[in-house]
């Protein structure tokens, strides 16, 4: 399918909007049914990071909550100790350990 791109993106934003990434993690099973929720806030900007990810170009645009640079220049590093991805990921094994271990 087309998407808009990061240009399509900037057209519809306003510098400083709120935005975030959300990641759902289910578990169920014959004991359990869970669901555990990452959540990564933060503003955009509309002046992009000049290095575009093309896989994740919001990445060059987001400025995660209580930083001044964005995700793309943050770099790996933050992003996996502060993704939405891991949030989701630590809250699921916390879970895992406290039911298994």
């Amino acid at each position: 399918g087309e998407s808009l791109g990061l240009d399509g993106i900037l057209k519809l934003i306003d510098e400083g909007d709120e935005a975030h990434f959300r990641t759902i993690i289910g578990f169920k099973n014959e004991e359990y049914e869970e669901v555990f929720e990452g959540v990564l806030n933060g503003t955009l900007t509309k002046v992009p990071f000049t290095t575009i990810n093309p896989n994740a170009p919001i990445s060059s645009i987001f400025i995660p909550e209580g930083e001044n640079k964005t995700l793309a220049e943050l770099g790996r590093n933050f992003i996996n100790g502060n993704s939405h991805r891991s949030r989701a990921f630590v809250k699921f094994l916390e879970f895992l350990h406290l039911k298994y271990d």
